[in-house]
C-alpha cells in the first residue's frame, strides 16, 4: 500500500522539523510527511534541563545511535563517540542546550563560496530573528559588566526560548576576573556576530526545560502535516533521476507529488581538556570564549597554509580557538571522590583543517557507517590544539583561580612534548557533523547548490549541517552550537522552497490523500 503527499521530509532533526513545520503552515495547505526512524520523545524526564548531560552520556542507549569512530591514529588508537539522537528533535533533544551563532564572517564567506548572497550574515541574523525567544534576565545581576547583550539585536518572539539559565553558581564570575588578569577580552555578547573574547553562554531551556526542534517548531502542527515516527526509510524510490517517494522499513512505499527531502549530517571538529580542580559543581549556563592566538600566526604550521586560507583566519571575528569553563566532570578522564571542588576547562579548535571520510559500509541502513574523521592528521590542527591547551593552563593559573588551587590534573607542565601528550589521550569530538555533502558549484564537485538541490538529481535535496562549505566555525565541545547553524540552514532553504513553489500565494484547494491497495 502506498499513500502520496506534496513534500516528504525524512529525518526530524534540527532542520527537519523546521521545514517541515514552514511548508505546511504556508497559506495553500500542501501536504507534508515527516518520518523519523526514533519514537516520539515526549518523556518529560529526558527532556528536562537538569539531566542534559545524562541524557548524552549513557552508554548503549537505545534513544542514541551510539555511532564510534575508527580508530584514530593521533589519538593513541581510540574510537570516539559520535553520538547522534534518536527520535523527534534529533540531537536538538541530546545536545547540551548551548547556543551560539558564530562569527558574522562565516556567512559571509559561506555566501562567497556558494556565490549566493542569501547566505550573507545580514540574511542569517534575519533568519535569526524568525528563530530566537530571547530572554536577556541573568540570575546574578552584578555581572552586567560582563553580560550585556543589545536586545535591540536580538528577537522576542522567534520559535526557539533561549535564556541565560535559572541558576548560576555564585563565584561563575570569577573566570571573568581571570580572562582580564590574563590579558584577554570579555565579551557582553558572545551571539553578535563577533564571538571574541569570554563571554556567557545562551541555553535553549525555558522554566526548566529542553527546547527541541520538535517542541518548539510541531508544538501546534497543521492538520496538513503528518508525523510518521518509528520508521526508518530504507531507500529512495527514482523514477530515472527523479526522486518520487521512498521506502520504509517495514516495507511502506510512500509517494511524494512535489519534492522528496533527505537529512543527513556529518562533520568535524575537535576538543581537548584542561582541568584545576576548584568549583563545587556545575550549574547552567557555561561560560564560553572564543579567541585568537598569536603564538598559532606566528607558527610555521600557520604560515604554511595556503594565502586565501590565513586570510580568512585573520578576519576579525573568525577565531582560532574556543575555551569553555565550568564542564561537567563527566567529560574528563579521571575519577573523583563525591566531595572533589573541581574548575574545568576545555579547548576547541576551530577552523581544522584536517578532513575525515563517512563511508557506507552496507546497502543495509541497520549497519553504521564508516566514520574516519582522521582527527588532528594535519600539523595545523596540532599545533592549535598544543597552543590552545597552553592558554587554556595559563588562564587557570590567573590570580583568582590560584589562592584555592590544590592540585592541578592535566600536562604535568607546559611544553610542546607534555601537552601533545595528553591531548592524544583525551581528546574527543564535539559531535558537530558536518561538511559531507558540501554546497558549493558543480566545478568545485559540490553535492547541492544554493537551493539544497542535489546536483543530477530533480525532486530531491539535503538540508541539514551536511551542505555546510566549510566546518562552521563557532562549534562549543558540549552546548552543540551548531545547532543555531542547522536551524538557519532549514529557514533559508524553507524560504527558498515557498518561493520556488508559490506556496504563500497560491491556493491549490484540499488536496487529497491518495492511497493505493
Amino acid at each position: 500500500m502506498s499513500a502520496t503527499f506534496d513534500f516528504i521530509i525524512v529525518g526530524a532533526g534540527a532542520s527537519g522539523c523546521v521545514v517541515a513545520s514552514r511548508i505546511a503552515d504556508t497559506g495553500s495547505q500542501p501536504s507534508v510527511l515527516l518520518i523519523e526512524a526514533g519514537g516520539s520523545n515526549k518523556n518529560v524526564a529526558q527532556l528536562s534541563g537538569e539531566e542534559r548531560f545524562e541524557v548524552a552520556f549513557s552508554p548503549n542507549s537505545p534513544l542514541n545511535w551510539n555511532y564510534k569512530t575508527v580508530p584514530q591514529n593521533h589519538l593513541t588508537g581510540q574510537e570516539i563517540d559520535y553520538s547522534r539522537r534518536k527520535g523527534l528533535g534529533g540531537s536538538t533533544a541530546i545536545n547540551f542546550c548551548g547556543w551560539a551563532v558564530g562569527p558574522r564572517d562565516d556567512y559571509d564567506e559561506w555566501a562567497r563560496i556558494v556565490k549566493d548572497d542569501a547566505f550573507k550574515w545580514y540574511n542569517a541574523k534575519r533568519c535569526l530573528r524568525k528563530i530566537e525567544n530571547f530572554h536577556p534576565e541573568i540570575p546574578i545581576p552584578e555581572l552586567r559588566e560582563y553580560i550585556d547583550p543589545n536586545i535591540g539585536d536580538h528577537s522576542a518572539s522567534g520559535m526557539i526560548d533561549l535564556t541565560y539559565g535559572d541558576s548560576w553558581i555564585p563565584d561563575v564570575g570569577d573566570i571573568f576576573k581571570a580572562i582580564e588578569e590574563s590579558g584577554l577580552r570579555t565579551n557582553k555578547d558572545i551571539n553578535s556576530g563577533d564571538p571574541i573574547g569570554m563571554g556567557m553562554s545562551n541555553v535553549c531551556i525555558h522554566k526548566g526545560e529542553r527546547i527541541t526542534s520538535a517542541s518548539s517548531y510541531l508544538r501546534n502542527k497543521p492538520s496538513n502535516l503528518k508525523i510518521l515516527t518509528d520508521s526508518g526509510v530504507t531507500r529512495i524510490i527514482f523514477e530515472s533521476k527523479r526522486a518520487i517517494g521512498v521506502q520504509t522499513i517495514d516495507g511502506k512505499t510512500i509517494l511524494a507529488r512535489k519534492e522528496d527531502h533527505c537529512f543527513s549530517s556529518v562533520g568535524i571538529v575537535m576538543k581537548a581538556k584542561s582541568r584545576d580542580q576548584i568549583q563545587p559543581h556545575l550549574q547552567n549556563p557555561t561560560p564560553m570564549g572564543w579567541f585568537k592566538l598569536p603564538s598559532v600566526q606566528a607558527s610555521n604550521e600557520y604560515r604554511a597554509l595556503p594565502l586565501p586560507k590565513r586570510q580568512f583566519l585573520q578576519a576579525s571575528t573568525v577565531p582560532l580557538i574556543e575555551i569553555a569553563k565550568h564542564i561537567p566532570p563527566s567529560l574528563v578522564s579521571y575519577e573523583m571522590s563525591p566531595d572533589t571542588r573541581f574548575l574545568g576547562a576545555m579547548c576547541l579548535l576551530m577552523n581544522p583543517q584536517s578532513l575525515g571520510t563517512v563511508v557506507l559500509q552496507s546497502a543495509d541502513p541497520s549497519i553504521a557507517p564508516k566514520i574516519d574523521p582522521q582527527f588532528l592528521t594535519h600539523g595545523y590542527d596540532r599545533r592549535v590544539m598544543i597552543e590552545g591547551v597552553r592558554e587554556a593552563m595559563r588562564v587557570l593559573s590567573a590570580p583568582v583561580y590560584a589562592v584555592d588551587t590544590i592540585d592541578k590534573v592535566g600536562p604535568t607542565d607546559d611544553s610542546d612534548e607534555e601537552i601533545w601528550k595528553h591531548i592524544r589521550g583525551n581528546l574527543f569530538s564535539s559531535w558537530h557533523m558536518s561538511y559531507t555533502a558540501r554546497m558549493g558549484t558543480p566545478i568545485d564537485s559540490a553535492c547541492v547548490d544554493s537551493s539544497f538541490r542535489i546536483f543530477g538529481l530533480q525532486s530531491c535535496r539535503a538540508i541539514d549541517l551536511s551542505v555546510c562549505p566549510f566546518v562552521p566555525k563557532c562549534p562549543s565541545p558540549i552546548s552543540n552550537h551548531t545547532q543555531s547553524t542547522a536551524y538557519v540552514i532549514a529557514e533559508m532553504a524553507a524560504e527558498k522552497l515557498i518561493a520556488e513553489y508559490g506556496l504563500q500565494s497560491r491556493k491549490e484547494g484540499s488536496m487529497k490523500l491518495v492511497t493505493k491497495l
